[in-house]
């Protein structure tokens, strides 16, 4: 597994391999981390995603800063209202 940023993308030569370019040990995140620590995570990196790997080094999936975003709005985390007649 690698990671490759979009500024490292568009500043390597064309014919560089992904293994010469990707960073072999990507910032990811485990299924059971909290959203402070995914939110961290990002931030410390200035990442605009995040992959989620198991213990064998497997991508389960991948967060983005729009997940990570709508996962923290408090509107989202409150019961949706019932409209009151008039």
């Amino acid at each position: 597994m690698g990671s490759l940023s979009l500024v490292r993308a568009l500043q390597i030569d064309p014919a560089t391999s992904m293994r010469e370019a990707t960073e072999p040990d990507p910032v990811h995140a485990r299924p059971n981390d909290d959203l402070i620590e995914v939110t961290r995570l990002m931030a410390d990196f200035k990442l605009l995603t995040l992959p989620v790997i198991d213990d064998h080094h497997r991508i389960l999936g991948i967060i983005t800063v729009d997940d990570r975003t709508r996962s923290s709005d408090p509107r989202r985390l409150a019961p949706p209202r019932t409209p009151t007649p008039s």
